[in-house]
């Protein structure tokens, strides 16, 4: 899990990660390769949007994201699958959104 922020930076340094992230708060998040990251390596981000609809956005304080931006849906889980190229966090899928 991660801290509740308007603009998260997230170190990956695992191959596999998942973030939950309870947002209370429109977010743009960004996410950091350790040096060592292997290309292939997953991110899973699952987005928790509770009784208001809150929008996330992928920033650029760390590597490049390419993937679309979130527009929450009130009490649904929104989830996006990224992978790391070596350069950087690419998008496998659209956003699913979970009731």
């Amino acid at each position: 899990s991660v801290v509740d922020s308007a603009t998260p930076l997230v170190d990956i340094v695992d191959t596999k990660t998942e973030l939950n992230m309870p947002v209370t708060q429109n977010m743009t998040l960004s996410l950091r390769a350790s040096k060592d990251l292997i290309a292939g390596s997953e991110v899973v981000v699952n987005i928790d949007n509770g009784a208001t609809a809150r929008n996330v956005s992928f920033g650029s304080a760390g590597n490049a994201i390419k993937a679309p931006n979130l527009a929450g849906t009130i009490n649904n889980t929104s989830r996006i699958k990224l992978t790391w190229t070596g350069a950087r966090f690419v998008a496998d899928n659209a956003w699913i959104s979970i009731p």
